[in-house]
Protein backbone atom coordinates (compact mmCIF):
# COMPACT_ATOMS: atom_id res chain seq x y z
CA UNK A 1 0.00 0.00 0.00
CA UNK A 2 1.57 3.31 -1.07
CA UNK A 3 0.76 6.70 1.17
CA UNK A 4 0.84 9.98 0.18
CA UNK A 5 -1.07 13.31 1.33
CA UNK A 6 -2.91 16.32 -0.12
CA UNK A 7 -4.26 19.82 0.55
CA UNK A 8 -8.03 20.22 0.48
CA UNK A 9 -8.18 21.93 -2.79
CA UNK A 10 -7.40 20.43 -6.15
CA UNK A 11 -5.00 23.00 -7.70
CA UNK A 12 -4.76 23.07 -12.08
CA UNK A 13 -6.08 19.79 -12.98
CA UNK A 14 -6.84 16.59 -10.77
CA UNK A 15 -3.81 14.71 -13.17
CA UNK A 16 -1.64 17.81 -12.42
CA UNK A 17 -2.32 18.14 -8.53
CA UNK A 18 -1.55 14.29 -8.21
CA UNK A 19 2.35 14.64 -9.85
CA UNK A 20 2.87 17.54 -8.94
CA UNK A 21 1.51 18.64 -5.58
CA UNK A 22 1.07 15.89 -3.39
CA UNK A 23 2.24 16.05 0.07
CA UNK A 24 4.24 13.93 2.97
CA UNK A 25 2.25 11.63 4.85
CA UNK A 26 0.58 14.00 7.61
CA UNK A 27 1.31 17.37 5.90
CA UNK A 28 -2.29 17.67 4.14
CA UNK A 29 -5.96 17.23 4.34
CA UNK A 30 -6.32 13.24 4.82
CA UNK A 31 -6.91 11.43 7.09
CA UNK A 32 -4.32 8.86 7.25
CA UNK A 33 -4.52 7.30 10.56
CA UNK A 34 -8.06 6.04 10.13
CA UNK A 35 -6.82 5.23 5.85
CA UNK A 36 -4.29 2.96 7.80
CA UNK A 37 -6.87 1.85 11.02
CA UNK A 38 -9.34 0.92 8.21
CA UNK A 39 -6.89 -1.32 5.78
CA UNK A 40 -5.44 -3.02 8.81
CA UNK A 41 -9.33 -3.77 10.20
CA UNK A 42 -9.52 -5.08 6.66
CA UNK A 43 -7.09 -7.48 6.61
CA UNK A 44 -4.15 -5.39 5.10
CA UNK A 45 -0.48 -7.32 6.25
CA UNK A 46 1.37 -6.49 3.21
CA UNK A 47 4.04 -3.91 3.22
CA UNK A 48 3.80 -0.15 3.24
CA UNK A 49 5.40 2.53 0.69
CA UNK A 50 5.21 6.22 0.25
CA UNK A 51 4.42 7.78 -3.28
CA UNK A 52 5.44 11.14 -2.99
CA UNK A 53 4.24 12.96 -6.84
CA UNK A 54 5.61 16.58 -5.70
CA UNK A 55 7.90 19.06 -7.38
CA UNK A 56 9.02 19.93 -3.97
CA UNK A 57 9.95 16.76 -3.00
CA UNK A 58 11.72 16.16 -6.13
CA UNK A 59 14.28 18.92 -5.60
CA UNK A 60 15.56 17.72 -2.21
CA UNK A 61 18.75 15.84 -2.30
CA UNK A 62 17.84 11.80 -2.15
CA UNK A 63 18.78 11.06 1.14
CA UNK A 64 17.00 14.18 2.73
CA UNK A 65 14.23 12.92 0.58
CA UNK A 66 14.59 9.65 1.50
CA UNK A 67 14.55 10.09 5.28
CA UNK A 68 11.74 12.02 5.79
CA UNK A 69 9.17 10.39 3.53
CA UNK A 70 10.60 7.76 6.18
CA UNK A 71 9.57 9.86 9.39
CA UNK A 72 6.53 10.63 7.78
CA UNK A 73 4.94 7.56 7.19
CA UNK A 74 6.50 5.77 10.03
CA UNK A 75 5.09 8.63 12.44
CA UNK A 76 1.11 7.33 10.40
CA UNK A 77 1.89 3.94 10.41
CA UNK A 78 2.57 3.49 14.75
Amino acid sequence: MELDDAETDVVGTLFEDTVRRRRLCGEGSFDLPAIVAALRTAGWTGPWGVEILSDAHRALPVRTAADVAYRTAAAVLT
